[in-house]
């Protein structure tokens, strides 16, 4: 598989040789002829674009690794990856493969030595390592290292909201 992230928000280009990636529902933009749209994903050969609301970033997961992703932030995976539901909002991936997220807006990363700990907005988090714990609170998640945290900078909420507000005024132009 080849990838190719562009556009703002970025756009995900995947060119298949025979394969098949997982994806979330509906987020298929675009495919030439023989690639298959399917529940789980796409597969087949050609070109596919999937949408996102924000900006993308690539974990290559190795044999053995494994990162936990809100449900929310994972965008599509290749097919050697193992899929999870873990606690709560958030899914667990496992290599060997790549592993394509989102987040609305930006990516700040954060890397917490032993014990530190930090207390992310519950909207705002992406992902954690495995070495993580994290405690839900009310509207916060207590996250103690070690390990990395990746937040996004806006949360998916409000740019519903803001796109809500942008219809208002502008109203549906095509239809």
């Amino acid at each position: 598989m080849q990838y190719e992230i562009s556009g703002s928000p970025h756009c995900l280009k995947l060119s298949l040789f025979e394969e098949n990636v997982f994806t979330r529902d509906g987020r298929v933009i675009y495919k030439t002829e023989r690639i298959e749209v399917t529940a789980e994903g796409i597969g087949g050969s050609g070109e596919a674009g999937i949408e996102s609301c924000g900006r993308i970033k690539v974990l290559k997961l190795a044999e053995g690794d494994s990162v936990f992703v809100c449900v929310d932030s994972w965008l599509a995976c290749e097919s050697a990856i193992t899929k999870q539901q873990s606690s709560g909002n958030l899914v667990q991936f496992s290599g060997p493969g790549m592993l394509f997220i989102e987040a609305n807006g930006d990516f700040f990363d954060f890397l917490l030595e032993e014990g530190e700990r930090l207390e992310i907005h519950r909207g705002n988090l992406v992902a954690v390592d495995p070495t993580v714990t994290f405690e839900e609170k009310e509207d916060f998640v207590l996250v103690t290292g070690p390990g990395a945290v990746m937040v996004q900078t806006s949360r998916k909420e409000r740019a519903k909201e803001k796109k809500e507000e942008f219809e208002g005024l502008f109203g549906n132009m095509f239809g």
